[in-house]
């Protein structure tokens, strides 16, 4: 993916960082796990206005596993596992979706890959 950083004016950032504010007021919303919240006024070329990060990091490894659970299924997706190639076995179990054009990406740090997720993808 390339990023537009440059090509975006202070009108065209402040709209990406007011979308991305909108969709994390709708998460905010949800009666979901707690997560420690970014916005990014990513201006890419796959026409993503925006991202919203969230990052879940409290409790043990058995409640992140089942609050990123609660938010795949809020979502409609599979989680999926990035292992980290410094910290074996520790990786990140995450989800993603795109709510009215702006990416979200939930995640939490786990010490090994959880039962529910099979290895993929390329270690971080």
């Amino acid at each position: 993916m390339t990023y537009a950083y440059a090509y975006a004016d202070d009108t065209t950032r402040l709209g990406l960082q007011q979308r991305s504010a909108v969709v994390l007021l709708s998460l905010l919303a949800r009666d979901l796990p707690v997560a420690h919240w970014s916005l990014t006024d990513v201006l890419a070329v796959d026409d993503v206005d925006g991202e919203v990060e969230g990052h879940l990091s409290g409790g043990d490894d058995a409640q992140r596993r089942l609050a990123l659970t609660a938010w795949a299924t809020e979502f409609g997706v599979p989680a999926t596992w990035k292992q980290y190639k410094d910290h074996d076995p520790a990786g990140a179990w995450e989800v993603r979706t795109t709510i009215t054009g702006v990416r979200v990406r939930i995640w939490t740090q786990l010490a090994t890959c959880p039962a529910a997720a099979a290895p993929q993808g390329d270690a971080l």
